[in-house]
């Protein structure tokens, strides 16, 4: 009997996502938000400096078309996965990724043209 009612128990567990941590019963969906909003917020100011100031000098081409294109991926994996955290995490860093990625394109043909 406590065997099925255990067996009972990890079945509900996994079917609302809930992890017991520390003997506190947490939604593991909320690991993963509060993963997307730190990294995606810690992201921000340097992404509003950067479309401010057009300043990409700092910045490898190389490494940030590759970041981009990252993101791209994960985007495309979080919807693959119905992944609500990922999803919304990498739209809002693509959103400030891409701007920024075409200011350093703009900035390496000016650059290139001058030469």
């Amino acid at each position: 009997m406590q065997e099925k009612y255990a067996a009972y128990i990890r079945k509900w567990q996994t079917s609302v996502n809930l992890t017991i941590l520390n003997g506190y019963i947490m939604n593991s969906n909320l690991f993963g938000f509060i993963a997307a909003f730190l990294t995606t917020a810690s992201f921000l100011p340097q992404a509003v400096l950067t479309i401010r100031s057009k300043d990409t000098h700092g910045l490898s081409l190389g490494m940030y078309s590759m970041f981009t294109s990252g993101v791209i991926f994960w985007l495309l994996y979080g919807i693959y996965k119905q992944d609500a955290a990922i999803t919304v995490a990498n739209a809002l860093t693509l959103l400030l990724a891409t701007p920024i990625l075409v200011i350093k394109l703009q900035n390496t043909i000016r650059k290139l043209r001058k030469n």
